[in-house]
């Protein structure tokens, strides 16, 4: 019999708070010329745009992806029944995060000021 798990309702919550965060970056973005072609979009708009879909695909991208594979180990933790199992699955997620974190960093330090220079 399956039993709801302790640890994953917070972790859910985390993934679906940046895929909303990730969604009202595309409201910004829509104020400012998101499905428009480049040449009708005033400089001004073009370089807001161009900052929230930076912060876009951070947001949405790598934490609501993060945060999703570890709510996966938690869900799948409810159907372990192996020691053996519990142990990797444990290892998995207690790894996720730390895979992740050098090139979250790594990404928005090297692109703040890598691509700054190349907006308009």
């Amino acid at each position: 019999m399956l039993q709801r798990g302790k640890g994953d309702r917070h972790d859910t919550d985390s993934w679906q708070l940046c895929a909303i965060g990730g969604w009202s970056v595309f409201i910004i973005q829509a104020q400012h010329g998101l499905g428009k072609h480049q040449e009708t979009i005033s400089k001004e708009d073009y370089v807001v745009f161009q900052h929230a879909g930076f912060w876009q695909s951070i947001i949405s991208a790598a934490w609501a992806l993060g945060f999703l594979k570890i709510s996966i180990g938690f869900n799948l933790l409810r159907l372990s029944s192996n020691r053996w199992y519990s142990w990797a699955l444990w290892g998995t997620i207690g790894t996720c995060p730390d895979s992740r974190s050098p090139s979250r960093c790594l990404t928005s330090l090297q692109c703040s000021s890598a691509v700054t220079p190349s907006w308009p």
